[in-house]
């Protein structure tokens, strides 16, 4: 047997996404064979048992070799190049150091600027994860290739030395006295700007922390600061959405800062996890608990996480205990057409699955030909399950990326619907009113007297209030729940028509006071055009009760209070 023969059926055995990456490569038979008895004292470091030894990348092979010379300690390869580590395993017997666990091979995908991001991120959490604990010292290690990818390679350096840095002091501040019962941290989110103002009424002594939605907006010190103010001013349960206490997207930033905060830690999440909170969730560091905005996100959480429903927020409560004016709106809609974002997603499907070595067939220019997005959904939808073979392919070989691309695919299929929904009920004759950006005039149809521009968010209550209809199309959503903002439309009493979602049935389980669905586009006007017909007032106050007497924000943050011992 070869030596690459021997060292592919040791990664076949412990590394299979590997060994994946290189099947199909070519291999070079005739290259000279490397000596890896290389046990001559002279050559060797002064390393302690336990060292983590990091290689940026394989070089020819001998300093691979001079590594696991140094026989206490753990050997991990950081290559960027699958070839060249074809290359080395053709030259070098390493078959053994692989299937002791000595010897490590971490391939990142760096074909584009955009695969190398999702590289770095998912490589920093696997090291931060394997750094700590650790007793041993950490060394870096350069080849004859570590200059091929110079700036990937200081990236990670300056990322894993300072994440080692801030794992003291860890949990270090005192309980007995917390300055906050709770603090809320809201990346600008409506919802759980409201969710601070609930913990309040109930008499909690309650801190707001609003954040950024975005990268770019705070610095690296702006972040570290927010989260010294956390460790100093302590409270007893900090609650954040999703996973991300700083919703930014740095992929270098050393990961899950909530384990360094003292008091309990509890994430409510209003979506699928993001790039960063899913290689986050591979290694779990802490305690925090994590509520789940849908049921089938509990699959994705942490084990023992606990299914948490939306609620409705308190204005629009109130704005429910009022008597319903008479309509001066037939059908409306509220939300941003995200236009921009899905052709943007479409590009980046076809260039990322390009970079990783596919090229899906239908998924190129010929979406730029498209000047329906009805059309462009039923293409969609019609090859949405080819496009996600695909990935399932590459799943094997680069799971952060398929992750992300699963997601993008996701987001495209469903920002498709919403525009063709708001396109084909402007094609039927139906007289709508959509707020949000300006980008709604590009969707075919749409004209000024269609788009009433933006909303301020107080404003929001009465218009539900005064519309026949308030039209929910689901984006972004792409769990079994529904969006928010319905349970805030049937909490005014208003009428609110969304597509099919599983969880209805759960959160309504009668369907009498039921919010009102539709399946198709194609049954979406028709449904309109009979409810327009139709005196609906005895059931909009039959969803509305219902939706006060089990899905306000303020039950939920009571049921938080109770299960977190705030009261």
């Amino acid at each position: 047997m070869s030596i690459y023969a021997r060292n592919f059926s040791a990664l076949e055995l412990v590394d299979a996404r590997t060994a994946a990456c290189l099947s199909g490569l070519p291999v070079n038979k005739k290259q000279p064979a490397i000596d890896c008895s290389l046990k001559d004292d002279a050559v060797k470091e002064n390393y302690s048992d336990g060292d983590l030894l990091l290689v940026q990348g394989s070089g020819e092979g001998h300093e691979v070799a001079w590594a696991l010379a140094n026989e206490h300690v753990q050997v991990r390869v950081l290559e960027c190049d699958a070839s060249a580590l074809v290359a080395v395993l053709s030259v070098i017997d390493v078959s053994e150091a692989l299937l002791s666990g000595r010897l490590v091979w971490q391939l990142l995908a760096c074909h584009s600027a955009v695969t190398q991001e999702i590289s770095l991120r998912e490589c920093l959490s696997t090291l931060i994860d394997k750094c700590r604990p650790r007793k041993g010292a950490i060394h870096w290690l350069s080849t004859t290739t570590t200059a091929a990818h110079a700036e990937v390679y200081r990236s990670l350096q300056e990322a894993l030395h300072q994440a080692i840095l801030r794992e003291t002091p860890r949990k270090g501040t005192s309980l007995a006295v917390p300055s906050f019962e709770v603090t809320v941290i809201s990346p600008c989110c409506a919802i759980f700007d409201d969710l601070a103002l609930c913990f309040s009424r109930l008499g909690l002594k309650t801190q707001l922390l609003r954040v950024p939605d975005r990268s770019g907006m705070w610095s690296q010190e702006q972040r570290q600061e927010a989260l010294r103010g956390l460790v100093s001013q302590p409270s007893a349960l900090v609650m954040s959405r999703n996973r991300a206490l700083f919703e930014t997207e740095y992929p270098l930033e050393p990961s899950q800062p909530e384990a360094y905060l003292p008091g309990q830690v509890a994430f409510w999440w209003w979506d699928v996890p993001n790039l960063a909170t899913h290689c986050d969730l591979l290694f779990p560091h802490g305690a925090a608990q994590s509520l789940a905005f849908a049921r089938d996100l509990l699959t994705l959480l942490p084990q023992g996480s606990t299914w948490l429903p939306p609620g409705a927020r308190s204005p629009f409560v109130e704005a429910g205990l009022l008597p319903l004016p008479q309509p001066t709106i037939l059908v409306s809609f509220v939300g941003q057409s995200r236009l921009g974002a899905l052709h943007a997603n479409l590009k980046f499907l076809g260039t990322t699955l390009q970079a990783l070595g596919h090229t899906p067939r239908y998924l190129g220019k010929e979406l730029e030909g498209f000047r329906s997005y009805i059309k462009l959904h039923d293409y969609l939808s019609r090859h949405e399950n080819e496009w996600g073979a695909i990935i399932d392919v590459i799943a094997s070989k680069h799971p952060a990326h398929a992750y992300y691309l699963r997601y993008i695919l996701a987001m495209a299929v469903t920002g498709a619907f919403r525009i063709a929904a708001i396109e084909r009920l402007v094609k039927d004759g139906v007289t709508i009113q959509l707020w949000g950006d300006e980008e709604w005039l590009n969707v075919p149809g749409v004209t000024a007297a269609h788009y009433q521009g933006l909303l301020d968010p107080a404003q929001l209550p009465e218009l539900y209030r005064h519309s026949r209809i308030n039209l929910n199309l689901n984006f972004m959503q792409v769990s079994s729940t529904v969006n928010p903002k319905v349970l805030d439309i049937a909490a005014t009493g208003g009428l609110v028509l969304t597509d099919e979602r599983p969880e209805l049935q759960q959160l309504y389980p009668d369907p009498a006071v039921r919010p009102l669905v539709f399946n198709s586009l194609n049954q979406l006007t028709e449904r309109v055009q009979t409810l327009l017909g139709m005196n609906l007032t005895v059931y909009q106050n039959s969803v509305r009760e219902h939706t006060h007497l089990h899905h306000t924000l303020q039950q939920r943050a009571a049921w938080l209070a109770h299960h977190y011992g705030l009261r």
